[in-house]
């Protein structure tokens, strides 16, 4: 009869932890949802950052290479500044 009782406290005992442990894993799994929503708004911000970053690259290179104007006034302040650098010692 002891044993039959101890069986049904152990039973009672693994019913207890199998509810337990299927909460938690309710709990686990909203948030997983809730950092993969993160992850990929971040993933998107980052795509975003890089696309914006990547205009303005091609801003940049579009002033050197079709500006004429700019890219004398670049060529030529590149060479004034190397002959007062190095023609300073003399």
């Amino acid at each position: 009869m002891e044993n039959i009782n101890d069986n049904k406290d152990e039973l009672e005992n693994l019913k207890l932890s199998l509810s337990n442990l299927q909460k938690e894993n309710v709990q686990l799994k909203r948030d997983y949802v809730d950092l993969e929503k993160g992850y990929n708004k971040l993933l998107e911000q980052k795509n975003q950052q890089k696309k914006d970053l990547d205009n303005e690259k091609q801003k940049i290179n579009n002033i050197f290479n079709d500006d004429a104007l700019f890219r004398l006034f670049w060529q030529n302040g590149k060479m004034l500044f190397a002959n007062a650098v190095f023609l300073a010692g003399n």
